[in-house]
């Protein structure tokens, strides 16, 4: 089984450990010698970003963008950059959809640096939605991202669902409206489904077989214990998908194909 939680040799010794740690998180703060402050427009947010090199082009950040995200920003790279290289490499073209939005960290990169011509992100946490909206206008990719304010499930009701709260250090659990994702994607050409919902996962999976019939995209589907993977897997499997060997970190995201 591959494994990308190799550590980065050119970051600091203990750089991993320190990041994880929120208490820590807050403590790194500007100037980083990778960052730089620019004037752009953002809608709503204001004109001071930091900007950041992916390869060859520059990536623009709000400066009030969410702390915890702003911090891997600040270091030169996007938040789970090892995975959202992966994806790239695979050039699949179509739609796109990001359950579990978050801020907007993989949904930006998908419309900007792979071949999605369109973004479905679900994301039921309003606090975050200024956050998507800001970065996807800086990089000019508002347009091609549809932002859903409710979650995913295996059936269309109000449910409760797990957010992370970075700056905290802590979990909530809220009442949520639910839908499944075959009653709202109607693209023929998914390519990649990204699933990183807390443990919800199977749930999401189970309102999404539809879509995964009709376009056989690639997962990229979160399991924190093997029974959840398991679990995962007795709903997919079934369909003619099987797991890949690669398995990305620091929580363990499972790359998941149609094998026929």
């Amino acid at each position: 089984m591959e494994n990308h939680d190799k550590l980065d040799e050119s970051r600091p010794a203990g750089f991993t450990a320190r990041l994880w740690n929120v208490a820590s998180v807050r403590s790194l703060k500007a100037p980083f010698a990778c960052a730089t402050i620019v004037s752009i427009g953002v809608r709503e947010m204001p004109a001071s970003a930091f900007t950041f090199k992916f390869d060859e082009d520059t990536v623009y950040v709000p400066e009030n963008f969410q702390e915890y995200h702003r911090t891997f920003y600040a270091l030169g790279r996007f938040y789970e950059e090892d995975l959202l290289r992966h994806i790239r490499q695979l050039e699949r073209a179509g739609t796109y959809v990001d359950v579990g939005g978050g801020v907007g960290n993989h949904s930006v990169f998908f419309a900007r640096f792979c071949k999605a011509r369109r973004v479905h992100t679900f994301e039921p946490n309003k606090k975050l939605h200024p956050y998507v909206d800001a970065l996807a206008s800086a990089n000019g990719v508002r347009d091609r991202i549809k932002l859903h304010p409710f979650g995913l499930s295996g059936a269309e009701k109000m449910g409760e669902a797990t957010f992370i709260l970075r700056e905290q250090g802590d979990n909530i659990t809220a009442t949520v409206p639910l839908r499944r994702m075959d009653d709202v994607i109607a693209e023929d050409d998914v390519a990649v489904i990204k699933i990183d919902v807390e443990g919800a996962e199977p749930r999401v999976l189970r309102g999404a077989t539809n879509v995964m019939e009709r376009c056989r995209p690639v997962l990229f589907v979160e399991a924190l214990s093997d029974r959840k993977r398991d679990k995962i897997m007795s709903i997919v499997g079934p369909l003619g998908y099987a797991m890949t060997g690669r398995v990305f970190r620091p929580s363990p995201c499972y790359e998941i194909a149609f094998a026929g």
